[in-house]
């Protein structure tokens, strides 16, 4: 769903101006629920591990992503934003950069273990210092993003109104699954479900820009 939302972005001749930033995103999304998938198939705890890791690619970039899409979007912070972009992908290297190197630090994963589940071999993991702070730096942005979305919708309702309460339904849907899982809500080794309700995030927020 995520896959063919972002070729549909794409793929139209009329663009908006966050029609870049929410493709880029929706293809993020479309990795990480195919890398975790993958994951949960896998054989052993090594291709658990690497398949896990390898999902960061695509975790790192979704709430950057995102609150590019709402700053174009609303049209709050646009200039300041477009001009500092670059800069709001440093912690999303440095967290590739912390969790490739791991094993000689720890700083990033403390310890990772495999939980059965239902039939599944998850992984379960004990974070450490930088995963934190990609952790909350993630959550950072997608608060703001919210918090544009509603000053947007207090100062122009007419305009953002519909579309507005779309973008926010669709930006709690995965920040409730996530905050879940990782406050420990679920079962040992119960699969991230943040992947999954992406999905209902990609659907509320194309219908929100484009049927505006």
């Amino acid at each position: 769903a995520t896959l063919w939302l972002g070729l549909y972005v794409k793929s139209r001749t009329s663009k908006k101006p966050e029609s870049n930033a929410l493709a880029l995103m929706l293809f993020a999304e479309s990795a990480w629920s195919l890398f975790s998938a993958i994951q949960l198939f896998s054989p052993n705890s090594t291709w658990q591990i690497f398949w896990h890791s390898i999902s960061f690619l695509a975790i790192v970039i979704i709430p950057t992503a995102w609150f590019i899409v709402v700053t174009n979007f609303t049209g709050f912070l646009k200039e300041p934003v477009a001009r500092l972009q670059r800069y709001f992908f440093v912690v999303p290297i440095l967290t590739l950069v912390a969790l490739l190197t791991n094993s000689q630090h720890k700083f990033f994963f403390l310890t990772t273990n495999n939980v059965s589940y239902n039939g599944f071999s998850s992984l379960t993991f004990i974070p450490g210092s930088l995963f934190l702070v990609h952790t909350w730096y993630s959550y950072l942005l997608v608060f703001l993003g919210i918090l544009l979305l509603g000053l947007a919708l207090v100062r122009n309702f007419k305009k953002y109104g519909i579309q507005a309460y779309g973008l926010i339904f669709g930006a709690l849907a995965p920040l409730i699954g996530n905050v879940l899982y990782l406050s420990g809500a679920f079962p040992a080794g119960f699969p991230d479900p943040t992947p999954l309700a992406f999905t209902v995030t990609s659907i509320t927020i194309a219908w929100a820009i484009f049927a505006g």
